[in-house]
């Protein structure tokens, strides 16, 4: 059996690309073909402030020692500004409002002169109708223009600049925004470093329907009902003794064909609806999806999914009555190889004989084949791209639209990125209206428009 192997720990094999030391300047960005690489190249920027756990235990214990040793010395160590993998890692007040104040430096300025600031930081990253928003309640790419705000409010404190995976979870239209981040830092000569995969930030690409092997003369139609759905944007503990804020769907009731695409820009609540779908999420009213398998379930991958559970697949794997799934992942990593022979066939490095459940493709691939193996009508795959280079993401796609196609279960992606519009025979087009002064208490209403492809 032929698993895909990226090592953790083996430093002497990755990065590929030369990581620079702390403190020294990268005007550049720095691409990797593999999450696993770019990950221990943004644990080597960040050491000062994350020890260095993929180094070993030992390095990591000497870190941690180092940073004890330096707590007198943490204002200096801190002046690192930051945009982590997961951008929202950095994020810890209610508000844009006050995370911008916060990076600016309220305390030892001018409130009215750092409020206009805040709101002209706003307007340029275009969150000015989010600033007195709940952070909770932001979409992943607006988290991630809010990052980027605060790594630019911070400009006049910070020793230097570190991104990692900038590109992740943003529409293409907003990439100019880490230019202009990092412009402001290269003009005051302060370091950054910038790390990304494989094709993340090419917001074209090359794909097609044939490309992905879509049968297109037997196309997998299912059916989506949505009905009087409201959402409420708080946890259960807040909901007690308060009105949380609402949103709500528009109804809608069509036929699509698999895969399909949900379609929209940064924040239009394409991830809300998938969670929906997937039951993921507390609602009212009817939400369900219809397959030639005759059920009404969605099973929904995130597009974190080292947070959605690192261990947890293999474990389920291992417990008696899912020989289905241990069956789908050896399917799922054959075809993989295949797909990916045919995206990349001069570079085949990264595929192996050698097993290992630690990497981030055999994660996607187990939490697939134990979600296919529940046999639902739907799988939704939210942001596939997350954590791969491109001919990963588009080898990763394919062989999970091939393996449930087969039986009968329908896809739904997730996705920012305009190349995958030329891949899918059907779209769903999601669009978010946020309302100033909320309407019959709701923060925002979602429509819907459908797409159907032709040939």
């Amino acid at each position: 059996m032929l698993t895909i192997y990226y090592p953790l720990r083996r430093i002497d094999l990755l990065p590929q690309h030369t990581t620079l030391p702390h403190g020294e300047t990268n005007h550049g960005i720095a691409h990797y073909d593999t999450f696993e690489a770019r990950e221990i190249a943004f644990r080597q920027a960040t050491y000062t402030i994350f020890p260095r756990l993929h180094l070993g235990s030992a390095r990591f214990w000497q870190d941690f020692k180092q940073l004890w040793r330096q707590k007198e010395k943490f204002d200096k160590i801190r002046q690192l500004a930051i945009v982590t993998p997961n951008p929202g890692d950095g994020l810890v007040f209610g508000t844009p409002q006050q995370e911008l104040a916060a990076a600016i430096g309220w305390r030892q300025g001018d409130i009215e002169a750092i409020t206009t600031k805040v709101e002209a930081i706003a307007e340029t990253f275009n969150l000015t109708a989010h600033l007195h928003q709940p952070l909770r309640t932001l979409s992943g790419g607006e988290t991630v223009r809010l990052a980027l705000a605060k790594a630019f409010a911070a400009i006049d404190w910070a020793a230097k600049l570190v991104m990692a995976a900038p590109y992740a979870w943003m529409d293409s239209q907003y990439h100019p925004l880490i230019n202009r981040v990092t412009d402001v830092y290269q003009k005051k000569q302060i370091p950054t470093q910038v790390m990304a995969l494989t094709g993340e930030n090419d917001p074209e690409g090359i794909s097609s329907s044939t490309m992905m092997g879509i049968d297109q003369n037997a196309p997998l139609q299912f059916k989506l009902v949505l009905k009087d759905v409201q959402i409420p944007l708080a946890n259960l503990l807040e909901r007690i003794g308060a009105t949380p804020p609402m949103a709500a769907l528009d109804n809608f009731e069509g036929t699509l064909i698999s895969p399909c695409l949900l379609a929209g820009g940064n924040g239009q609540g394409k991830s809300l609806l998938a969670k929906v779908l997937a039951e993921a999420t507390d609602f009212n009213g009817q939400a369900s999806v219809t397959s030639r398998r005759k059920k009404t379930g969605a099973r929904l991958i995130f597009q974190d999914v080292v947070t959605q559970g690192l261990l947890r697949p293999n474990k389920v794997i291992a417990q008696t009555g899912t020989t289905d799934a241990d069956d789908l992942l050896d399917k799922l990593q054959g075809q993989f190889v295949d797909f990916f022979q045919q995206f990349n066939p001069s570079n085949l490095k990264n595929v192996s004989s050698k097993k290992d459940d630690s990497s981030l493709l055999t994660l996607k691939l187990m939490l697939v084949a134990v979600r296919l193996a529940h046999h639902p009508a739907a799988l939704i795959l939210d942001e596939p791209d997350w954590g791969f280079s491109r001919q990963h993401a588009l080898a990763f796609v394919a062989s999970v639209i091939k393996t449930a196609h087969a039986m009968g279960v329908a896809v739904l992606l997730i996705s920012h990125k305009p190349w995958w519009r030329r891949t899918v025979p059907s779209i769903l087009n999601v669009k978010k209206e946020l309302f100033r002064r909320p309407k019959e208490d709701y923060l925002f209403r979602i429509h819907f428009k459908k797409e159907i492809h032709e040939g």
